[in-house]
């Protein structure tokens, strides 16, 4: 194994730990929803000059579908880095 390798696999090991921890924050606003709170993902722009900072709240559809694509993700990274650890 050559150092490109591990050097990927290590990148690809961070990024799923990014994931993982979004996910799991994903499962706590879960059951907070059923505590009648809401997991909100909201996007807030930083404030520039005159212009003050904003928040958008995005909906739960698409929260759902961004979860979608996060789990589709980690399953790619996974089985890169098994095809890498194999070779």
């Amino acid at each position: 194994m050559n150092k490109n390798k591990l050097d990927r696999i290590n990148e690809i090991e961070q990024e799923i730990k990014v994931i993982d921890k979004f996910l799991e924050r994903k499962e706590y606003g879960i059951v907070l929803r059923k505590l009648k709170r809401k997991f909100r993902l909201s996007l807030k722009t930083k404030a520039y000059g005159i212009l003050g900072s904003r928040e958008y709240v995005a909906p739960s559809v698409i929260v759902d579908e961004i979860v979608k694509v996060l789990i589709n993700r980690k399953e790619e990274l996974l089985s890169e880095q098994k095809e890498l650890w194999g070779s």
